[in-house]
């Protein structure tokens, strides 16, 4: 099924925004043309797309529209479509841009909002596969597993302490509510992801128990450690990707148990580490906590491609990992216990395992 894409407002920023996003969309989406009130544009062209005058936009079938404002008028605008029964955050969508940032929200309910990047990969895909994807895709899988765990777990064990560890737009941590008294953590190294976390922070209902820190979690303080920061923020991380490299940044590391042991005994630990291969020292960082912790349940990726690259022994990883957990691979949405003779077995028998874990403190 092909979605049609229409901008309102044919203006500078409507081509900035243009050429943002066509880098991203695929075969499966298609852009019609311009909109605007100034009746002066309409039947003019901007890079061959044709000005149209809003009541054409009555004329497309709204079920695989998407009308995103390119305007400066983003209020009034927003208002007239409103008035022609298009629903915000569905059909239409308001964004500011200045070449590199779109920002729009995403509404899982009235309490669940996510504020993402049209303009980078991952934010677009993030979209897409919250309002458009009806196929499972490789990505939707994984953003269904975490959300799914980190839904159910919330609600079943009730965290007093939650700290998420590459929290790119935090479309983990924003999933649910939590009960208080909670403290959350989010650990975000990428500077072209803070202010949207910020924005989703504000959108939360425990916002005044989130705090986002921006620094790269490891086992212990550098003031440049080497970041690499990609076109897709979630490729973003201490090891280069083969293509996609947009910037190379130099990002303070902390240890976890600097901030988490200052908040005394914690009842309830509840933690996701998704940091390319450097998950052994961000565990490392915070042994302490985990140690004193009455309970502990953890997500973390396993990719032993990453592991590798990160020049991880991973057979003294799944050591620590046992001697300290009791350990699930989390596929598809089922938890399955495996020893570690299994999971070191699946890392000789694949070229390449990508896989979660949960990790359920002894």
């Amino acid at each position: 099924m092909t979605r049609n894409i229409v901008f309102f407002g044919a203006s500078l920023k409507g081509k900035e925004m243009l050429d943002v996003l066509l880098k991203n969309v695929d075969e499966n989406y298609q852009f019609l043309f311009f909109v605007d009130n100034d009746q002066e544009k309409w039947g003019q062209k901007i890079r061959g797309y044709e000005i149209k005058k809003p009541s054409e936009l009555h004329l497309i079938n709204r079920k695989d529209l998407l009308i995103f404002i390119s305007s400066m008028y983003q209020e009034e605008i927003a208002e007239q479509l409103r008035n022609m029964n298009f629903i915000e955050n569905q059909q239409f969508f308001a964004g500011r841009t200045d070449g590199s940032s779109f920002p729009v929200t995403l509404t899982f309910s009235q309490d669940k909002q996510l504020v993402v990047n049209l303009a980078e990969k991952r934010g677009f895909k993030l979209f897409i596969n919250k309002y458009f994807n009806s196929e499972m895709t490789k990505f939707s899988r994984v953003q269904a597993n975490l959300n799914q765990f980190w839904v159910k777990t919330v609600e079943e064990f009730i965290p007093t302490v939650v700290v998420d560890v590459g929290l790119n737009y935090g479309e983990g941590l924003f999933s649910t509510i939590y009960k208080e008294p909670v403290d959350i953590i989010g650990i975000e190294p990428n500077p072209y992801l803070i202010d949207f976390i910020r924005n989703s922070i504000e959108l939360h209902p425990n916002k005044n128990n989130i705090n986002v820190v921006e620094a790269i979690a490891s086992n212990g303080y550098n003031e440049k450690l080497e970041f690499f920061v990609n076109e897709q923020s979630g490729l973003s991380g201490l090891v280069a990707q083969n293509q996609g490299i947009k910037e190379i940044i130099y990002v303070q590391s902390i240890k976890l148990d600097d901030i988490l042991l200052k908040k005394g005994s914690i009842d309830r630990l509840l933690f996701k580490i998704d940091v390319e291969g450097h998950e052994p020292y961000v565990l490392e960082g915070m042994s302490k906590t985990i140690s004193s912790s009455k309970e502990a349940i953890g997500f973390v990726e396993f990719d032993s491609k990453f592991l590798d690259k990160q020049g991880i022994n991973i057979q003294e990883y799944l050591n620590f990992l046992f001697k300290w957990f009791l350990v699930e691979i989390y596929q598809d949405r089922v938890r399955t216990s495996i020893s570690k003779e299994g999971l070191l077995n699946l890392t000789k028998m694949k070229k390449h395992l990508h896989t979660d874990l949960v990790l359920i403190k002894k």
